[in-house]
């Protein structure tokens, strides 16, 4: 049994921003232990975005001060990427969003690079622990014990156990999650070949269609579907294919919609164009204090006022194609050659349902 006063259950990004704060604040790395079956925070993450079309050379949505490895935002990862890339035309992009330039988005290699700097500044790797948490139980002298089952021949026993003070439990989605008519047609059909969810591996339906021509049905319309889109229209362009793609969606937008004049945005062609999804260093940084001072808005997400975080949980959230939200969905449309203009730019502009 060790001894800690602080233990983080999860790993991922939730677990680093955490750890990173403590640090910061001069807790030792000794008085912290982070329980995961992950070797890096940005892990699930990565694998994620690689398996919805995101590669790591793509830019994703997210504010050029939504920085989890750094709290207050500055630099700013357009100014870490024009340092790097000696581009003063990333600086003018982000000087002059969102009136003359559309808003600057980090590449998702950008951010795995520098997660993985301050992971070793703030010696993450001493604190973590690998293995599966299996229990985390409550004290009758106060605190909590929590038990990890470590890999097989790491430790001389079979079971680890944690006490401390606090826990931090930051797991994550248990899983993806299907529409309850695709959910049924798998199980009843036992087909999970032919209807997959955006987040799980589905190269096998773009090597198959390169075999023989097919029809691809895409149901949603977020970041990731347009993702999905591309990577099948440009596959169709770069290989002569003869692949129909028919796209559904829930709300079909044909204009620019928003509450008021001032507080409009694009959307056309069914889609409705958002950057992303929180403002300006929403991690932390000036954002910081109102975010604590926000009143808890329970298992949905609040809508905030003017000068505040106006949509969303979490700046990493998309919904994908074939998951998520029930659909309702009554319009569709086929793309046909040549019509690949809608959702093309994925990163610099965010399609929203």
């Amino acid at each position: 049994m060790y001894d800690v006063p602080m233990v983080s259950v999860g790993g991922g990004i939730g677990t680093f921003t955490l750890v990173d704060v403590l640090r910061i604040q001069g807790v030792p790395p000794g008085s912290i232990r982070v329980l995961s079956s992950r070797d890096a925070p940005w892990q699930s993450w990565e694998y994620l975005t690689r398996v919805s079309q995101l590669p790591a050379g793509e830019r994703i949505r997210s504010d050029a001060g939504a920085r989890p490895d750094n709290i207050w935002g500055f630099p700013s990862y357009a100014l870490h990427e024009a340092w790097r890339d000696k581009s003063v035309k990333l600086l003018l992009q982000v000087l002059t969003e969102p009136v003359l330039s559309d808003f600057f988005s980090p590449r998702a290699a950008t951010v795995f690079e520098t997660m993985r700097r301050e992971a070793d500044r703030v010696s993450y790797w001493e604190m973590l622990a690998k293995g599966q948490v299996r229990m985390v139980r409550r004290r009758a002298g106060g605190g909590y014990f929590t038990v990890l089952t470590p890999p097989p021949g790491t430790t001389a026993t079979k079971r680890v156990v944690f006490r401390s003070q606090y826990v931090h439990l930051a797991v994550g989605y248990p899983g993806l999650k299907f529409l309850p008519d695709l959910q049924e047609f798998r199980e009843t059909h036992n087909d999970y070949h032919r209807v997959v969810n955006a987040y799980e591996p589905h190269e096998h339906v773009y090597e198959a269609l390169k075999s023989r021509p097919g029809v691809v049905v895409v149901r949603g319309a977020g970041i990731v579907a347009s993702r999905v889109l591309q990577r099948l229209m440009d596959d169709r362009e770069k290989y002569g294919l003869q692949t129909q793609i028919v796209h559904m969606f829930r709300t079909f937008v044909t204009s620019a919609h928003g509450p008021g004049p001032r507080m409009r945005r694009k959307g056309g062609d069914g889609w409705a164009y958002q950057a992303f999804t929180l403002p300006k260093s929403a991690f932390g940084g000036q954002l910081k204090a109102q975010f604590r001072r926000a009143p808890s808005a329970g298992p949905r997400c609040p809508r905030w006022s003017a000068g505040r975080p106006r949509r969303g949980c979490g700046a990493g959230r998309s919904r994908c194609a074939g998951g998520g939200k029930a659909a309702g969905t009554t319009r569709s449309r086929r793309w046909s050659t040549g019509s690949s203009g809608a959702g093309r730019a994925a990163g610099q502009s965010h399609p929203q349902r």
